[in-house]
């Protein structure tokens, strides 16, 4: 009994694992299963750590973005940093470069896109910042927004978490923040903006918004 005991824990450890397990699909798979429409969402990325760029960019295939605008000085595809992390994710994208996130904004703007800001910790924003965003629609990832509308098209425009946020907010309609405790650790740039991406394709998955 012990033994059989034993051999179906193991077995349902590894079915666990499995399951939890990241793989990703060959290009086959991709084929036989596309991931479905691309979503009217458009990320423009500055001043990012090339594994940051690279990780992004997978998000951005995976949530069926298509468009990603990189500004700056931020790293090519081609960086092998970005490559390593990124697995490819570049060759199911567009991708275009852009001087800095005020163009980008600019440019999308008059495409017809909502353009919104990712600025990062809510506890951690400048009262100067707060003042500047009164006026603009505020989503906080985490809470319940059902009084928000995510406008559709969108353009998401996400910088380091070095980088003022005045800027980014002077250009905006809207901004997402995590209203988190100011003294716990920030998230990294792609897991925060992995997560800013998930809850706006999520909020119009599911909220048909």
């Amino acid at each position: 009994v012990a033994a059989s005991l034993a051999a179906e824990l193991q077995r349902a450890r590894a079915q666990a694992c499995n399951e939890l397990c990241n793989v990703d699909r060959t290009s086959t798979e991709l084929l036989e299963h596309p991931l479905g429409p691309h979503v009217p969402l458009v990320v423009a990325l500055d001043l990012m750590e090339p594994h940051e760029v690279g990780c992004l960019l997978r998000t951005c295939e995976a949530m069926r973005v298509r468009s990603v605008v990189l500004c700056g000085k931020s790293p090519a595809p081609c960086d092998p940093q970005v490559l390593k992390t990124s697995v490819s994710a570049q060759e199911h994208l567009s991708i275009e470069h852009r001087h800095c996130l005020g163009e980008a904004a600019d440019e999308l703007r008059n495409q017809g896109y909502a353009i919104w800001c990712l600025t990062g910790q809510s506890g951690s924003m400048r009262g100067e910042s707060r003042k500047r965003a009164v006026n603009k629609v505020v989503y906080n990832v985490g809470h319940n927004n059902c009084d928000v509308v995510v406008p559709r098209p969108l353009a998401l425009l996400v910088s380091g978490w070095h980088n003022p946020v005045d800027e980014l907010v002077d250009v905006c309609e809207g901004q997402l923040c995590f209203p988190t405790d100011p003294e716990s650790t920030p998230l990294s740039d792609s897991i925060a903006g992995s997560i800013a991406i998930y809850e706006i394709v999520h909020q119009w998955d599911v909220g048909g918004r």
